[in-house]
C-alpha cells in the first residue's frame, strides 16, 4: 500500500494542485494525506475529484490556519475512529493483500501545550489498538539537535518529549523522502532530506 503525507500549505495555489496531481500520477497512492490545506471543504471536494479518489475525509480549517484531508482509493477500506484538527485516526483494511493495519494521520499544533495534548492522544490510541500501527504526518517536532535548520537552537527538553512519546507508544522514526522543508522544495543542487 502506498500512502502520500503532505503539508501542502494551502490547497488554492494552482501551482500546489500542479505539484500533487503530479506526484499522485507518479506513485498512484492508496492514500492521500494532506496538512494545511487552508482550504474549506467545498473546495477540496473539486481538488478529490480531479485526483480521481472515490473516498475522502475532510477536516475544515479553523480561520485561515489548518485544515486536513484524507482520500483514498477503492484498493482499501478505511473505518474512520476518531478525527479532530490535530489527527484522523483509522482502521485500513488493503483488499488486495487482506492485511489490516491502524493508521494515525497527525498534524500536530504548533503551540507546545496543545501538542502535548496530541500526543497523549496517541498514547491512549496506543493502549487500544492491537492492530500494526503507523503514525504519519507532521508532529512539528525534532529528536536531535542536527534536524533543525535556523538560528534558534533546538528545545532539548522537547526533543526529549517527543522521545518519550515514541517510545511510550512503541514508534520508531523512519527515513522520509523529499525535501524536509516545504520552503526548500525550490531550492536546486541543495539536497535537505531528513532522516
Amino acid at each position: 500500500m502506498k500512502i502520500i503525507s503532505w503539508n501542502c500549505q494551502g490547497l488554492g495555489n494552482p501551482l500546489t494542485f500542479q505539484e500533487l496531481r503530479a506526484l499522485v500520477a507518479l506513485e498512484r497512492p492508496d492514500l492521500v494525506f494532506l496538512m494545511e490545506t487552508k482550504n474549506k471543504e467545498v473546495m477540496v471536494e473539486n481538488v478529490v475529484k480531479r485526483l480521481k479518489y472515490a473516498n475522502k475525509l475532510v477536516i475544515n480549517p479553523e480561520g485561515r490556519a489548518g485544515g486536513l484531508v484524507l482520500m483514498w482509493n477503492d484498493e482499501v477500506e478505511i473505518q474512520v475512529l476518531s478525527c479532530n484538527t490535530n489527527l484522523i485516526d483509522v482502521d485500513c483494511y488493503d483488499l488486495n493483500r487482506g492485511r489490516r493495519m491502524h493508521i494515525t494521520f497527525i498534524y500536530a499544533p504548533t503551540n507546545y501545550g496543545e501538542r502535548l495534548s496530541t500526543w497523549q492522544q496517541l498514547r491512549e490510541i496506543q493502549v487500544q489498538n492491537t492492530l500494526p500501527w503507523v503514525c504519519l504526518g507532521d508532529f512539528n517536532e525534532i529528536l536531535y539537535a542536527w534536524e533543525k535548520a535556523g538560528k534558534r537552537a533546538a528545545n532539548y527538553y522537547r526533543m526529549a518529549a517527543f522521545r518519550d512519546l515514541l517510545n511510550d507508544c512503541y514508534l520508531m522514526d523512519i527515513e522520509s523522502k523529499g525535501c524536509a522543508y516545504t520552503w526548500a522544495n525550490n531550492r536546486e543542487g541543495e539536497e535537505m532530506v531528513k532522516k
